[in-house]
């Protein structure tokens, strides 16, 4: 980016000076489950990471990120999602389920993280931070008001606190839906930027401002061919925080095994006025999620879709909401012998296959099972974290996530008994795996109980399963004067249609990049903006369930119509999107 390029937004003229740098990092874990460190929070001298997947609080030193972290554990069962400031200490509220017109099968809680428990934190041990019942608003102090820098039309979507700089002015995140009218020929992806700014004691502001890079798209070629790769950097809840005058980000990398990272950038001489640019995304490096598709030429298809659904498609949603949220509230007892299978009681290890296609670890499974990831060589399997120290009887709810998996209600609980029943001549099948990138080749592998977030979505609209991989690579389809364009596959259903801009999403529409695809469900407001609740199979929830997410999570991914309610000749409608636009 030049230093002399400049930009408009919002009627105010912004110098796009620079590319900032990065210069501390501190490796954290390997990206292994799919999901990442939820919050970053600056409390005092110290920087707290959040990691729901290993259920852990990390502290360091802001002055010396090298130096061993302090690390305490806490509760499995909760889910972190919100910060809200209290003085100099934070309430760390659960995420929320279900709402006044569906179900709240867990109560929503908060931990009161203390500046002065965190200063004494231990080397190891337990979380201390007390958890107790939350009722009161989500929201905390005050929040600015300003001018979004998207131009006309666009609005704030999210707005979060990041810390304080040494002068006492105040660090400030947000994100912003793009004001422009996104169509099909601008790639039918979201458009969410993420952005920090810099505001005086007064609140006024932002007196300059950092745009963060979390994934990076083009627009459609002029021969309306696929954009470029994604590179996404699976960023969590509150992923940023700022001690005096260091913003510290916590982020995936796109090394060939990736990791988290905590990282490090001056804003020390960041300039009244200046917007600079801060990118986590490596545009000569492979995707952390491999959102890569294929820039093949398939001969072109016709295609057809099913009818659309009877009736209005609010009708058809709610039927598949209630289907999709009978998997999540689901109830099943933890059978006995499961905490055996298949690593001998331990929660990861290598696995294989016998003979009869049953997974376990040792000399007996010596037949290899696919790793997409680490090829090494070596599976690994890993238990979901809700069933980390699960007793015999316990009662779980949601069907467990697992890669590679397709159980839905009725072939869970079929499995389930059948295997774990008293006298079962065959080895059960694990229940729940999370290891990314490791897929199970057929059912004769006795694949682990449960269900990955392509086949919860196959299985729900009743299509065949089709991978994330396989759903953003390019259709080619032929117009009616000659031309070509090219679309994701997307699910199979016909042909996908790629919604124009996030405001025209509708439930029941697809969020997809490759590692991963989501089920929107409807939008609901929270303080400093709104939020997306969908529903997914994942690692981070380790089974099905509803999730909340702000629309800046979603930057880059691909929003898809799965139900058509147009014309059946596919061709057609992308031939009068592209007119539209």
């Amino acid at each position: 980016m030049g230093a002399d390029q400049d930009h408009l937004h919002a009627g105010r003229h912004v110098v796009l000076s620079r590319v900032l740098p990065f210069d501390r990092r501190v490796v954290l874990r390997p990206v292994s489950d799919g999901a990442g460190p939820s919050h970053l929070i600056a409390i005092g001298e110290y920087l707290l990471v959040i990691d729901p997947w290993a259920s852990e609080i990390r502290r360091y030193s802001a002055a010396n990120i090298d130096a061993p972290p302090h690390v305490v554990t806490f509760p499995r069962s909760f889910a972190p999602w919100r910060t809200r400031w209290d003085g100099d200490d934070v309430q760390l509220i659960s995420e929320p389920f279900g709402g006044e017109d569906c179900y709240d099968f867990r109560p929503r809680s908060s931990m009161t993280i203390a500046q002065a428990m965190v200063e004494v934190m231990p080397l190891s041990g337990v979380s201390a931070f007390p958890i107790t019942p939350w009722r009161g608003p989500d929201d905390g102090a005050s929040t600015p008001s300003f001018i979004p820098l998207g131009g006309d039309g666009a609005e704030i979507c999210a707005l979060r606190r990041a810390g304080s700089l040494s002068d006492g002015r105040s660090l400030w995140w947000w994100s912003e839906i793009d004001g422009s009218a996104h169509d099909i020929a601008r790639g039918g992806r979201v458009s969410a930027p993420h952005f920090v700014g810099v505001f005086d004691r007064d609140g006024s502001g932002p007196v300059s401002t950092v745009q963060i890079v979390t994934a990076t798209y083009g627009p459609l070629a002029p021969n309306s061919s696929l954009p470029n790769p994604s590179l996404l950097v699976k960023p969590g809840f509150e992923y940023l925080a700022a001690t005096d005058d260091t913003l510290w980000i916590v982020a995936a990398d796109t090394a060939a095994i990736p990791a988290f990272n905590l990282l490090a950038c001056d804003l020390s001489e960041l300039a009244p006025g200046e917007h600079a640019t801060l990118s986590l995304v490596d545009p000569h490096a492979s995707a952390v999620d491999r959102d890569n598709p294929v820039h093949s030429a398939p001969p072109p298809v016709v295609v057809t879709i099913d009818e659309p659904p009877a009736g209005p498609r609010d009708a058809w949603f709610r039927s598949v909401r209630d289907r999709l949220r009978a998997q999540a509230t689901h109830a099943w007892a933890y059978p006995e012998g499961a905490a055996a299978r298949p690593c001998g009681g331990a929660d990861r290890c290598i696995v294989g296959a016998d003979a009869s296609g049953a997974l376990g670890s040792g000399e007996a499974f010596s037949t290899p099972v696919g790793d997409k990831i680490d090829g090494r060589g070596g599976a690994e399997w890993m238990r979901p974290r809700d069933l980390i120290d699960a007793r015999a009887g316990e009662t779980f709810r949601g069907i467990p996530y697992s890669i590679g998996g397709f159980d839905l209600v009725e072939t869970f609980d079929v499995r389930l008994a059948d295997t774990y029943r008293a006298g079962s001549p065959a080895l059960p099948p694990p229940i729940g795996h999370i290891r990314e990138g490791l897929e199970w080749p057929d059912a004769a592998a006795n694949y682990p109980l449960g269900i990955d977030c392509s086949a919860l979505v196959a299985r729900i609209f009743g299509i065949r399963v089709r991978s994330t991989a396989e759903m953003v690579a390019p259709r080619r389809l032929r117009l009616s004067d000659g031309r070509f364009v090219e679309v994701p596959h997307g699910p199979d259903h016909g042909c996908a249609e790629p919604v124009r801009h996030l405001r025209e999403i509708l439930p029941g529409d697809v969020l997809l990049r490759e590692g991963h695809i989501v089920i929107y469900s409807e939008a609901m407001p929270v303080p400093g903006g709104w939020a997306m609740r969908v529903f997914e199979a994942s690692s981070r929830t380790g089974r099905v369930g509803e999730s909340v997410y702000d629309p800046s999570f979603f930057d880059g991914w691909w929003i898809l119509r799965v139900r058509l309610e147009g014309s059946p000749d596919c061709p057609q409608w992308i031939e009068a999107a592209l007119t539209r636009s």
